[in-house]
C-alpha cells in the first residue's frame, strides 16, 4: 500500500508518483530511499494528491518521478500537464511502444524511459538532478553537450 508522507513540501526534494505498486515500484523505491533521505521523499498515489503538493509553496522546486501505470493513468496526468510544465520530471512510461514514448514527451520531461527498461538509469538520473540542485542550481551536464 503506498503511503503519503504529508507535510511542508518544502523541504521535500523529490515527489514519486505511482498510482500501483508492484514490482518495479518497490525497486524505484527502495533504490531513491538508497540515495535519498526518508524525510526528502514524498509519495503520491493520485494526480489530486500530486497537483496539490506541487501547488504548495517549494512544490515546483522538487523533482518528480512519474511511474506512469497505464493510458489511463497517463490522461489523468495530461489533465494536470499546465501544473507539471516547469516542474522537472523523469517519466518511466507504461511501454516502451514508439508511440507511447512520443506521447510521453508532452509531459516535457527531463528524463523520458519505460518500464521495459533498466530502472537504474533513472535512478542515476534523479541522483545527478539532486547533486546538481544541491550545489545550488541546475547545470547543463557536460555529457548531454552535443559532439561537434
Amino acid at each position: 500500500k503506498i503511503q503519503s508522507m504529508h507535510g511542508n513540501i518544502g523541504g521535500k526534494m523529490v515527489i514519486f508518483y505511482s498510482k500501483v505498486c508492484g514490482e518495479i515500484f518497490e525497486e524505484l523505491l527502495r533504490s531513491i530511499g538508497d540515495i535519498l533521505p526518508a524525510e526528502d521523499l514524498l509519495l503520491c498515489k493520485d494526480t489530486g494528491e500530486l497537483s496539490r503538493e506541487i501547488c504548495r509553496p517549494g512544490g515546483r522546486k522538487a523533482i518528480v518521478v512519474l511511474l506512469v501505470a497505464g493510458e489511463d493513468d497517463f490522461t489523468d496526468l495530461l489533465s494536470i500537464r499546465d501544473q507539471l510544465w516547469d516542474v522537472k520530471i523523469i517519466l518511466i512510461m507504461y511501454s516502451s511502444h514508439p508511440d507511447t514514448i512520443l506521447q510521453g514527451h508532452l509531459l516535457n520531461p527531463r528524463f523520458l524511459s519505460s518500464c521495459d527498461s533498466n530502472y537504474l538509469e533513472c535512478v542515476s538520473v534523479l541522483k545527478r538532478m539532486l547533486n546538481n540542485t544541491s550545489a545550488g542550481g541546475s547545470k547543463p551536464d557536460k555529457s548531454m553537450k552535443k559532439k561537434k
